[in-house]
């Protein structure tokens, strides 16, 4: 991720440097300086102040409600106790609700795509 993404920064193509960049120092205190002005280490500590940890964007209420319904389905096909551990994680990916799901083994595929398929009906 660039810091223009992470900001939402507009640039001026034309004149690059004289861009804004919000630079924390050692203590936290956020000064603003022009791009031009800036070291490497500054942009990389500017970028993680713009950086929010996924955790911190919650799903809206409607997608981790499908999300669990996902869940539920995929353990049916994969119930606990019975030696496969599939997990299915819900997380914002830029304002997008998205499935992870793990630890499928490649022979048990067929059983994932059953469960997301009786999702369907």
């Amino acid at each position: 991720m660039t810091y223009k993404q992470a900001a939402g920064l507009q640039l001026n193509h034309e004149q690059p440097g004289e861009a804004l960049i919000d630079v924390p120092d050692e203590k936290g205190r956020v000064t603003t300086r022009p791009f031009k002005e800036c070291r490497v280490e500054q942009m990389r500590q500017a970028l993680k102040l713009k950086r929010k940890p996924t955790s911190s964007k919650l799903l809206p209420p409607e997608a981790e409600a499908r999300a669990e319904q996902y869940r539920q389905a995929v353990a049916v096909q994969f119930p606990k106790g019975k030696g496969t551990r599939v997990k299915v994680l819900a997380r914002n990916d830029k304002g997008s609700a998205v499935l992870d799901f793990t630890g499928v083994p490649m022979e048990k595929v067929d059983q994932l795509l059953q469960a997301l398929k009786a999702m369907q009906g």
